[in-house]
């Protein structure tokens, strides 16, 4: 994915990559990108899960492409990925750049169907820096088991008419058998 930004017209087709900022300001050095934290922590994995990675020094390459007079964000000029540790070795799943908000935010896209278990963070800056986040994010596996929802007024059975008030509780299961919590509770009026 890129972003687009046109530039005047130059001979030559060239494209060059370089970092923004110090490219820019004519910088020679280029502080590594540090990851912090991952948004959400823990999630059902049952579909993709767009997330946030924050953290500071995101600063992706830049494609100029001197002929055409445009220039792209390159967002592959950032590799990221889940660290699944096991006996046998770490196993890594890819994770999509989709955006980079700004230095310290980039949006990315965890794939469905992770597996349950604690997973790190890997990012690897367009200069080749590593940088990790150790249990940044807790994959809860499929969500298999629907809720259970309780009326808890008016009694089962009642007809509502306009303006009757009816207090619902949403319930989830929790890790024991035949077990479940709170997970919300609404009260609605009838219309």
């Amino acid at each position: 994915m890129t972003d687009s930004l046109r530039l005047p017209r130059a001979r030559g087709a060239v494209v060059v990559a370089f970092a923004l900022w110090p490219a820019a300001c004519g910088s020679t050095h280029e502080d590594a990108a540090e990851a912090t934290t991952l948004t959400p922590s823990r999630a059902y994995s049952y579909a993709p899960i767009p997330a946030t990675l924050r953290g500071a020094n995101f600063r992706p390459s830049l494609a100029v492409d001197t002929n055409a007079g445009t220039s792209a964000v390159d967002l592959r000029s950032f590799r990221c990925s889940l660290r699944f540790s096991t006996p046998g070795g770490d196993q890594r799943t890819p994770l999509t750049v989709t955006s980079v908000d700004d230095a310290t935010r980039l949006r990315l896209l965890l794939p469905a169907g992770l597996p349950e278990g604690s997973y790190d963070v890997e990012l690897q800056d367009p200069h080749g820096n590593l940088s990790l986040v150790k249990n940044a994010f807790q994959s809860l596996g499929p969500d298999l088991v629907a809720p259970e929802v309780k009326l808890d007024s008016p009694l089962g059975g009642t007809y509502l008419v306009g303006g009757t008030r009816a207090r619902v509780r949403l319930y989830r299961a929790t890790t024991a058998p035949r077990s479940w919590a709170p997970a919300a509770s609404a009260a609605a009026t009838a219309s």
